[in-house]
């Protein structure tokens, strides 16, 4: 039945691919000490006809296990590429974009080839793309992540490592990366109240990251005591339900 179920959602997801039944949300993030918006991470959706909206935890390791990530993740990164340049010409303030990357995206020998043709399609300034990375993704092949992520620095994107501190973290591949951002994951977050030793670490993380020339994003930020903490250990910026839930496209107009 489990494989019966999964021979059905991979199916499934290449008739999705093929029909757009994907779309992209998009979450802003805010300065923390302004509260202006400053950047919006693209979030992977599936709409399905059948299935009704579907909780990216069911389908994106299938995307992964199936091969089709390499597809998908390439109509993501030029979509959300497309979408910020088209809201730049519409008049709003350049924003940032970033954009998740998976470890099958990354390792692709076309990873490269392909940021670069959706910078090109898309129109955009490199400098408003940021592409977001695990920690598992980077240590897997230190050496390739080395050279691949001197290459999209090269490009002028900007890099940044998600759910920081939730993988192996080991802190020495720090080091030997050229990264931008830090973003401290929601877990540490909804344990600030209750936890001391949550609050330590985020305050470690922030610590560690203005020593090596990073800036700290916090993820998860749903109450105002939360942001608050997180200013005063001085993150650069803060992502939540406090200021916005993902959007659909034609609402981040009205939102902005």
């Amino acid at each position: 039945e489990h494989a019966a179920r999964r021979l059905e959602l991979r199916a499934a997801l290449h008739r999705a691919h093929q029909d757009g039944e994907f779309t992209l949300y998009y979450q802003p993030r805010v300065d923390a000490l302004t509260r202006r918006v400053v950047a919006f991470e693209a979030l992977l959706r599936w709409i399905s006809p059948s299935r009704g909206v579907v909780a990216p935890g069911e389908f994106i390791p299938e995307l992964e296990e199936s091969g089709l990530m390499l597809k998908v993740g390439e109509w993501v990164l030029h979509s959300a590429c497309a979408q910020a340049e088209q809201w730049r010409r519409e008049g709003f303030e350049p924003l940032r974009i970033s954009v998740n990357v998976s470890a099958l995206q990354f390792q692709s020998q076309d990873f490269l080839p392909m940021v670069r043709r959706a910078l090109a399609r898309s129109g955009i300034e490199p400098t408003l793309v940021e592409l977001e990375m695990t920690e598992s993704l980077l240590i897997g092949n230190v050496e390739q992540a080395r050279t691949t992520i001197a290459a999209l620095k090269a490009l002028g994107l900007s890099i940044s490592i998600d759910d920081f501190g939730t993988g192996f973290s080991s802190l020495n591949y720090l080091r030997h990366f050229d990264i931008d951002y830090l973003k401290i994951d929601r877990s540490f977050t909804t344990e600030l109240a209750t936890d001391a030793r949550a609050r330590a670490v985020a305050t470690a993380i922030a610590d560690l990251a203005r020593a090596l020339h990073m800036s700290v994003v916090a993820e998860g930020v749903e109450t105002e005591a939360q942001a608050e903490f997180y200013r005063s250990i001085q993150c650069s910026e803060l992502q939540g339900y406090l200021f916005c839930k993902p959007l659909p496209a034609d609402q981040v107009r009205s939102y902005l």
